[in-house]
């Protein structure tokens, strides 16, 4: 489903004229992958900067870095999804490790 985004975004870029530029359409797939995988998260970071390059989102018409540079910032805009759903996701799932504290039962004596 993430990849068939990422392609549909692709081609309503390129006849658009690279008019798709915000980030946020090529992070859900990202954020969709990477609650499943985190590794196939940053693998559909940079899938997600090619496809803005591939659609001409990138170069921006108004930025005068390069294209390596401005794939790049992509690149690590959509590695930052990647890093806040893994945080989120292990903030919201209860931990079952064998070293961790129960919390301390306040008022009960045994």
């Amino acid at each position: 489903m993430a990849g068939t985004w990422l392609l549909i975004l692709s081609v309503l870029n390129l006849s658009l004229d690279g008019a798709l530029r915000n980030v946020i359409l090529y992070a859900v797939p990202v954020a969709l992958v990477a609650w499943y995988d985190s590794n196939a998260g940053f693998i559909f970071s940079a899938l997600g900067a090619i496809c803005a390059w591939l659609g001409g989102a990138i170069p921006s018409p108004h930025v005068d870095e390069s294209v390596v540079m401005e794939g790049m910032w992509a690149f690590a805009k959509l590695s930052a999804v990647v890093c806040g759903v893994n945080w989120g996701k292990a903030r919201s799932l209860p931990c079952n490790s064998v070293g961790d504290k129960q919390p301390e039962r306040q008022g009960t004596k045994r």
